[in-house]
């Protein structure tokens, strides 16, 4: 940057070297107070330079904002490999919200099916002790009909018993 009178001159970058901005007439009597001096033109889009040097710095650290963002936008589209790891945690990271809903899914219906399945195990218990309550009160009530027809089976299992040795052939 070069001052001209109190005037600031943005200047070009092109490599390493500084040049003048288009139209400006920088010469060796810039510093000498010369009157015939015209203010610097700029041609294109870039805006005319700021009137004291705060807003020509705050101008400048703006552009290098700018120009920063836009050259990291630039690398990142370049950087195939970080693109290409970005998609593969994007998309490992849609999976595994989508694996955290089904296992969610799944639990709530297992403790729905287990709810059921001790429900109907509860019924199903609760039936036979009644059927076993039941069969005991009845024989404690009907104990010696009962008694008679355990004691006719057993005689008759010791008949069948009897009637077959009686009817096998003798071993020779």
């Amino acid at each position: 940057m070069t001052t001209r009178e109190g005037e600031a001159v943005p200047a070009q970058r092109t490599g390493d070297k500084a040049e003048t901005a288009p139209g400006s007439e920088l010469s060796s009597r810039a510093g000498t107070g010369g009157d015939a001096e015209e203010p610097a033109t700029l041609s294109g889009s870039v805006a005319a330079p700021p009137d004291n040097a705060r807003q020509l710095q705050r101008e400048i650290e703006r552009t290098r904002e700018q120009l920063g963002e836009t050259v990291q936008e630039l690398v990142a589209r370049v950087d195939v490999k970080s693109r290409a790891r970005a998609k593969a945690s994007e998309v490992s990271g849609r999976y595994k919200s989508t694996m955290v809903r089904a296992r969610q899914r799944a639990s709530t219906r297992a403790g729905g099916v287990r709810g059921q399945v001790t429900g109907n195990t509860s019924a199903a218990r609760q039936k036979a002790r009644h059927a076993v309550t039941k069969g005991a009160s009845g024989a404690r009530e009907r104990w010696v009909p009962l008694a008679a027809v355990a004691g006719a089976v057993i005689i008759d299992c010791v008949a069948i018993w009897q009637w077959r040795a009686d009817v096998r052939p003798a071993p020779r």
